[in-house]
């Protein structure tokens, strides 16, 4: 394959390989159908969500809330939210409070779910960038290899890519 074929075939490569990085979709739902410890994202009123902002002292941007939905008491429902990071050492956690939704509050209920087809094409995509970088930094040192006279016999060299060792006089 020559060079200004491999340009275009690269190009395609980082083209899926940006088109297909979100793993993760919402699904609109009711807060009925799903099961406690999934991820939910939940677009509230702006007098809810300036009540949720006073409750967990995070200034929220808009009405919208991600989290884990804990369980339901009642109309409201028990959502797990980050509240800020915590660092333990090298470590960084997001610090969590567990808040209670009034379901007259919600304008619209998501679910997280995974999109197994973007997942595949996505690791399909990195694999193939991954395959294609590796066969372009061989073809480009064996072209790039113009010795035309073998070492000489007492002489034992192995050559990589990255570094050679030479062993002999």
């Amino acid at each position: 394959m020559t060079k200004n074929r491999r340009k275009p075939i690269l190009g395609l490569l980082a083209a899926l390989m940006l088109s297909t990085t979100g793993c993760y979709t919402y699904t609109l739902t009711t807060p009925d159908m799903a099961a406690p410890g999934e991820g939910v994202r939940v677009l509230m009123t702006r007098e809810g969500a300036a009540e949720l902002a006073e409750v967990t002292q995070v200034a929220w941007e808009a009405p919208v809330v991600d989290g884990t939905l804990v369980g339901q008491e009642g109309d409201d429902l028990l959502l797990s939210v980050a509240v800020g990071p915590r660092d333990v050492g090298f470590v960084a956690n997001d610090l969590r409070q567990t808040v209670r939704v009034p379901t007259s509050e919600i304008v619209t209920f998501q679910r997280r779910s995974l999109n197994v087809t973007n997942t595949v094409l996505s690791l399909a995509g990195v694999t193939a960038a991954g395959v294609g970088l590796v066969v372009y930094i061989v073809s480009e040192h064996r072209s790039g290899d113009d010795r035309t006279e073998p070492p000489p016999p007492d002489d034992l060299r192995f050559r990589f890519r990255l570094f050679s060792l030479s062993f002999g006089r």
